[in-house]
């Protein structure tokens, strides 16, 4: 099947390089324009040479002819070219005409990459699917088999594929299948592979496993280890924020994972607390290197204007332009203990642990560079020894995983210690509740 076909219309050049570059690294074909009538030009020759678009990809504001302006008369030339409209913040007001004139879909600005090409995908696949049998080979679903997986229920969903609770029939085993949603795109194909060679170079057991890659009936697959459990962002949203026994028990082993990681060459690039799934038997797991770097091998998003990762926890050294590397990951492992001891008062956006649709990612970004987090013990009350790990990590004083996790074992070792202590002069109990006040008291 033809890479699709895209027509994008931005009239900012660095950002319309940028945005054509990354999507030709993903596997389309792109033209681009920098505004509304050279657009309409474009649609029309290649109308007439029956090479049409497969999507039209537009910025609102524009000074000759705005992206509203385009769609109308899109829609009254190729009633079903798909359309995308990419907006800043403030255009909402757009939406209501926008969702009148069959708008397909929208990418608040500025945006990451994989939200860009998570769009796409999902348009394009509305499309194919809107008139296309259900039971069409390459259709994945529930009860479906993929050579010797059998699917489950959906657990996630992602820019280029779906995770599938799946049961590997040879072995009588569960597993986690990511399944391809656009095997025809050969840059999601390297992608996929991309992510299971990553994961391939890790055996440690705070790290899920990769059992195999493979392509079946068409389908791309990788098979990687269920851990059956929860994440730490549900865990967080639950309780609101954790005593610091609990945070340390949880981000020392990730920082351990890390570690291992970090020495085989291999950034995770995408930390947060939903990549972080706490087993049933309490054992953390980092989970979906979708978007990491491999020794000698960029993520193939990284690019001129291009931010690979999740807002909420890109490095401030990341954003101010630096290359990502295994420092940033010790900055967003401080960020990730700040949050589940603080809890969610690092953003006043959305329940404190997401951004929403539409927010203001200029001033997010912003103040993520400028503005440096609070000290810990001017949020909450806590021991001085671990809000100076805390700091150090944010403050680039700790440079390696390695020394991070040290850290955080010495304060755990000293932390049992003091409880120890405690019951041996006849307190109470440390109790694994509240160990913070615990070790206050002691």
């Amino acid at each position: 099947m033809a890479a699709p076909k895209i027509l994008l219309v931005e009239d900012q050049e660095l950002l319309r390089r940028s945005l054509t570059k990354l999507l030709q690294r993903r596997g389309f074909l792109v033209e681009s324009s920098p505004q509304g009538v050279d657009a309409l030009r474009r649609l029309e020759g290649a109308a007439r040479a029956t090479e049409p678009f497969d999507l039209l990809l537009s910025d609102v504001r524009m000074p000759d002819m705005d992206g509203l302006t385009l769609l109308r008369e899109v829609r009254g030339r190729y009633a079903e070219l798909p359309v995308i409209l990419v907006t800043a913040f403030g255009e909402r007001g757009v939406l209501r005409e926008a969702l009148r004139l069959r708008c397909d879909g929208f990418i608040d600005k500025p945006c990451t990459a994989q939200e860009v090409v998570q769009a796409i995908h999902e348009t394009l696949r509305h499309v194919r699917t809107r008139d296309r049998p259900h039971s069409e080979e390459g259709q994945a679903g529930r009860g479906r088999r993929i050579g010797k997986f059998e699917l489950g229920s959906e657990l996630a969903r992602g820019a280029t594929g779906v995770i599938y609770r799946a049961r590997q029939l040879d072995l009588d085993r569960p597993v986690a299948l990511k399944v391809l949603e656009t095997p025809d795109l050969e840059s999601e194909r390297a992608e996929l592979r991309h992510e299971a060679r990553a994961m391939a170079q890790l055996d440690h057991p705070n790290v899920a496993r990769v059992f195999e890659v493979g392509r079946q009936s068409g389908i791309d697959y990788i098979a990687m280890e269920l851990v059956e459990g929860r994440s730490l962002l549900a865990l967080l949203r639950e309780e609101g924020r954790l005593s610091a026994w609990q945070a340390t028990r949880i981000l020392l082993p990730v920082a351990r994972a890390l570690e291992h990681a970090h020495a085989r060459g291999v950034l995770h690039h995408d930390l947060k607390p939903g990549n972080v799934v706490i087993h049933r038997s309490g054992r953390p797991v980092l989970v979906d290197f979708g978007l990491a770097n491999v020794r000698g091998e960029l993520n193939p998003d990284e690019g001129e204007g291009c931010l690979v990762g999740t807002a909420h926890y890109l490095p401030r050294d990341y954003l101010a332009g630096e290359p990502y590397r295994a420092e940033s990951e010790v900055y967003v492992l401080g960020v990730l203990l700040y949050e589940c001891l603080a809890g969610p008062n690092r953003y006043p956006h959305g329940d404190g642990w997401e951004l929403p649709r539409g927010i203001d990612l200029v001033a997010l970004l912003h103040d993520r560079i400028h503005e440096p987090l609070r000290p810990l013990s001017e949020v909450i009350e806590v021991d001085p020894e671990l809000e100076a790990i805390v700091s150090d990590a944010l403050e680039a004083r700790i440079r390696t995983t390695q020394e991070l996790a040290n850290r955080l074992e010495a304060w755990s070792r000293c932390y049992a210690e003091r409880g120890e202590a405690a019951l041996a002069g006849g307190a109470q109990p440390l109790s694994e509740e509240d160990p913070t006040i615990a070790l206050r008291l002691a």
